[in-house]
């Protein structure tokens, strides 16, 4: 249930425009699908949120060139990627940037939702 609901929250973020599927008729049929296909890409093991922040030196150049957020999503799965790599599995994960914290100043951040195992790299199976 906490992986469905911080998925739910992701996707309810990524999609937060007046056009987006939760404001359609089919927002929660759609929203399901797509919680269970993220679900089902994850490998049965735990689950790690993991919260990437930006320095506060970084955030005014971010909110100006707005394209270089994209860096937080390099710098944030590189990162766990490489950690991973050194303990030789291959996790799952996914991830959202919100660009405010909950007083709404500008506050770039990544929210990833990481398996605790994955795929070994060794062996090439599944790592719990």
């Amino acid at each position: 249930m906490l992986v469905q609901s911080i998925l739910i929250s992701i996707l309810s973020f990524l999609l937060s425009s007046q056009n987006s599927l939760l404001v359609a008729p089919r927002g929660k049929v759609l929203t399901d699908r797509w919680v269970e296909r993220i679900e089902n890409d994850f490998p049965p093991t735990g689950f790690h949120h993991i919260c990437f922040t930006a320095p506060q030196e970084l955030r005014k150049l971010l909110d100006e060139y707005r394209f270089l957020l994209n860096c937080l999503f390099r710098a944030s799965s590189k990162t766990l990627l490489s950690w991973s790599k050194e303990r030789h599995f291959l996790p799952a994960m996914v991830s959202s940037c919100h660009t405010s914290g909950r007083n709404l100043k500008f506050h770039p951040h990544i929210h990833m939702l990481m398996s605790s195992g994955g795929i070994d790299l060794k062996s090439k199976r599944l790592n719990q």
